[in-house]
């Protein structure tokens, strides 16, 4: 039972914000907790804790959890009358829709990572320099503590990556993002490509990289366009999941750096465009058949 059965947009939207800070500060001050009692155990400083995976993956889920799972289920209880319905994850996914979610999502890497590259040399204004020295810092600071946790030659640890990198994230940024943020955005007279775009902006914002901004952008775009055409997000979750999977898998083969570094011809990069576009259009068809 709704417990706001009249609330507007902007209420609904103040009291998002509202549940996302206070979950984000209580959050916080329990990582902190942990960092200390992790320092305590292990007898090092809490500077020190950067190079200790086990302490990085615990990190990683207790965020996500903090950060996206909570707020997520908290609003849903608030404002919806069922929590999974709410969430849009009562109903399981078709299969046909299942593939073409995942295939779109795999079939984009050569233009993802022509995006990569495009965003990578971009640059701000010279008397804005101290901040793109803060950013990229930021950056590589961010990148060399995922490699700390994604390289491994340990079959059990690349199962725990797959769980830690993969699977929680995608869940928990899926629910927030798009089964919450996108989802209230589609409540108002936006259309729903825009609400996809503003959700995948916002989304790509969070990361606070920088350098990753457009690619992450056009991931997102891709991920609330599964949600608009089939109204159940276990399509994003699924697709934002197979991609993560496959850089925890190229990483643990050792192959990750190949492909970063791999050039495609602009044949492939236009391929990487059409197929993704129209596997969506098709999913768009598809499911708009099925429900008639």
């Amino acid at each position: 039972m709704k417990l706001f059965e009249n609330s507007t947009f902007s209420s609904k939207l103040f009291s998002l914000i509202i549940i996302t800070l206070i979950c984000g500060l209580i959050t916080i001050i329990f990582l902190s907790q942990v960092t200390l009692v992790y320092s305590s155990i292990l007898g090092i400083s809490t500077n020190q804790l950067t190079e200790n995976v086990d302490y990085l993956r615990t990190y990683q889920v207790l965020s996500s959890i903090g950060l996206f799972i909570i707020p997520s289920i908290l609003f849903s209880i608030f404002f919806d009358k069922n929590l999974t319905e709410g969430l849009m994850i009562n109903t399981k996914p078709k299969t046909l829709s299942l593939i073409i979610s995942i295939i779109a999502i795999l079939s984009s890497l050569p233009i993802i990572n022509y995006l990569t590259e495009i965003n990578s040399h971009l640059a701000l204004p010279e008397n804005l320099s101290s901040i793109e020295t803060w950013m990229r810092e930021k950056e590589d600071k961010a990148l060399e503590l995922t490699n700390k946790m994604l390289i491994t030659n340990d079959f059990s640890r690349y199962l725990i990556n797959l769980l830690v990198i993969a699977l929680i994230p995608a869940l928990s940024e899926e629910l927030f993002f798009r089964g919450t943020i996108q989802k209230l955005l589609m409540t108002t007279k936006l259309k729903p490509i825009i609400c996809a775009f503003i959700t995948s902006f916002i989304f790509s914002f969070f990361h606070f990289q920088f350098y990753g901004f457009i690619p992450r952008l056009v991931l997102g775009l891709m991920l609330g366009l599964m949600l608009v055409y089939s109204k159940n997000l276990w399509l994003p979750i699924i697709a934002h999941f197979s991609n993560n999977a496959l850089a925890v898998t190229l990483y643990y083969l050792g192959k990750s750096e190949d492909v970063e570094t791999m050039q495609f011809s602009i044949i492939i990069v236009l391929i990487s465009i059409i197929i993704p576009v129209t596997l969506l259009l098709y999913l768009k068809k598809t499911e708009k058949n099925t429900n008639k």
